[in-house]
């Protein structure tokens, strides 16, 4: 027989060898395609290995997120509680599978914790109407993936709802009006209350960005602060 077929059948044996090697090196079960879980027990027991006499590595309380790497027997799972976690083995029938959905924060500086609890430490604020994915829904607190990371917010700084795109602030060009001809103050804030932060000429020309009560907010190179209605105007 012609060597070259020698060395392709003694080639072959090898990866066979290498992918028999490597499945029995698979330990505890089949790989499973990642889904989220979440704790649905007050608090959950983590075991060093898949036995309730092993020994206890940790505890992970409600609303805990967790992957499921390997299933085994006797309703022992090999997960990883999320973020970043150590592979632990807990009992399934205290997980929930979560189905993922899209949602927006609700509320302006939601913080984003690292865990299921205001305890846990902060990554992060999230303003209103930023774009989530929700991986797991909880009790109190959902594990979302936003722009920050992957952490946990409470759930009723969360909607389904799609918040309406803000609308463009309308503006428009004024003039410093006073028929006393003296200058007229620009103050802080919509009241005489306010301290005054600049003082304009007749026929200065501001822009308008906004109204409250007797108050346009205006602009002025650069500079923002709040006029009283009455001294603006149309260009005479």
């Amino acid at each position: 027989m012609d060597r070259s077929v020698f060395r392709r059948n003694d080639m072959m044996k090898k990866i066979i060898a290498f992918i028999l090697v490597l499945v029995l090196l698979l330990p505890f079960g089949s790989a499973l395609a990642v889904k989220y879980y979440r704790v649905n027990t007050t608090w959950l027991k983590a075991h060093e290995k898949p036995d309730f006499s092993a020994k206890v590595t940790d505890s992970y309380r409600r609303d805990y997120a967790a992957t499921i790497s390997r299933v085994g027997k006797d309703g022992w799972v090999k997960v990883r509680f999320r973020p970043g976690g150590k592979m632990v083995f807990v009992q399934k029938k205290y997980l929930t599978l979560c189905d993922s959905y899209t949602a927006w924060i609700s509320k302006d500086d939601t913080v984003l914790h690292t865990g299921p609890a205001t305890s846990f430490k902060s990554m992060g604020k999230l303003k209103a109407g930023a774009k989530v994915t929700v991986l797991t829904h909880g009790a109190a607190f959902d594990f979302v993936s936003t722009s920050r990371g992957k952490g946990y917010v409470r759930n009723t700084h969360l909607t389904t709802t799609k918040p309406a795109a803000s609308k463009k602030a309308s503006t428009k060009v004024a003039w410093v009006k006073n028929d006393s001809g003296k200058n007229v103050v620009m103050r802080k804030g919509p009241g005489s209350k306010y301290k005054v932060i600049g003082s304009f000429r007749v026929g200065t020309k501001v822009t308008v960005t906004g109204s409250t009560g007797a108050w346009f907010k205006i602009s002025y190179r650069g500079r923002t602060g709040y006029m009283m209605k009455k001294y603006l105007g149309g260009k005479d």
